[in-house]
């Protein structure tokens, strides 16, 4: 397994772990699941085909970054959250 997938997995588990945590200090917590799940595999779905067929001449790199840049947004915003229903309650 390469070191940039290892940073990938990790990520995406922070991030997994994080957004399991907001949904269920959510009122709306089914309108949150599919929010949170579907806006990340709409990006991470383009982000993932890119990576595979317009990566020639290094771009893969880039593409890559901006995956991870885009997940830890995400995950950044589920930290607001988690952070605001603590601060409503």
């Amino acid at each position: 397994m390469d070191e940039d997938l290892i940073y990938l997995l990790l990520i995406i588990f922070v991030f997994f772990g994080t957004m399991g945590f907001w949904i269920y200090r959510s009122r709306k917590r089914k309108i949150t699941a599919i929010l949170n799940i579907s806006l990340f595999l709409i990006y991470s779905s383009y982000f993932y085909y890119n990576l595979l067929y317009n990566s020639d001449g290094g771009v893969a790199l880039a593409w890559f970054i901006y995956w991870m840049l885009f997940i830890l947004f995400h995950w950044f915003i589920n930290l607001m959250g988690i952070y605001w229903s603590y601060k409503r309650d």
